[in-house]
């Protein structure tokens, strides 16, 4: 069937909405209160992935629809294919960790700060992006080479994100940039969308309890649990009270 001509801009199927604080997507809001399938991690992952490159494909989709052949190249489809998760029985799993033994279990994988060394700052801050640019590339390439202890890095990092984030809204309000931001983050820094909305999704949820900072689990195994830490922290007070101590 021929498109509309004049349909206008087509309707994508759910899309991510990227904000300083994570991302929205249609009836799915970052507020993750509500149920989800306890998946494994490694099957939460792959359905994480097949998302983003769906994301990916569309935008690509548009942009050959807007801009016409450009040559640029398509998303890589993933290796795992989510169809083979759509069937009874498939991905289950013994019930995930919730409340009181999420609470321990994330108590147990703590370790000493001390022992994890900080990106720090320039004197005085950033005053542009060009300023940022450098210290987010070399953040970065210490994040990818750290992992099971580098969740703190990217509580921090995520926090200069967001002020990156908001930095380049405001220069573009005021007519000194006109690329998105997705454009900027992955064409300066050289991260994708999806990847910076991850972290500043988890930053946000951590940084205002200081005692997740000392927590060794890789970053993937927090992002997967977001949901249930979310829960938690708003659960039961002591508990919250027990991370937001250094």
């Amino acid at each position: 069937m021929a498109r509309q001509s004049n349909a206008g801009s087509p309707e994508p199927p759910g899309m991510d909405i990227d904000t300083p604080d994570g991302s929205v997507c249609d009836d799915y809001t970052s507020a993750e209160t509500q149920y989800e399938y306890p998946w494994t991690m490694e099957n939460k992952q792959a359905i994480d992935d097949y998302f983003d490159w769906l994301n990916y494909q569309w935008q690509r989709v548009e942009t050959l629809l807007y801009r016409g052949p450009t040559g640029e190249p398509w998303p890589k489809k993933p290796k795992v294919d989510v169809k083979k998760l759509d069937s009874r029985g498939a991905g289950r799993q013994q019930k995930g960790l919730a409340g009181q033994k999420l609470h321990e279990y994330l108590i147990a994988n703590c370790v000493d700060a001390g022992e994890v060394a900080l990106p720090q700052d320039p004197r005085g801050g950033f005053s542009s992006l060009e300023e940022m640019e450098r210290h987010l590339k070399v953040g970065w390439e210490r994040i990818k080479t750290h992992n099971r202890t580098a969740l703190v890095w990217y509580i921090e990092y995520g926090q200069i994100l967001k002020n990156a984030f908001t930095l380049h809204e405001l220069e573009k309000d005021t007519g000194r940039r006109d690329s998105t931001w997705d454009e900027w983050l992955l064409n300066n820094v050289g991260i994708s969308s999806p990847q910076g909305r991850k972290i500043r999704t988890v930053a946000s949820l951590l940084a205002p309890y200081p005692g997740f900072k000392k927590l060794g689990l890789s970053f993937s195994e927090v992002y997967s649990r977001r949901k249930q830490i979310e829960v938690m922290l708003s659960a039961n007070r002591a508990w919250a009270d027990y991370w937001r101590r250094v």
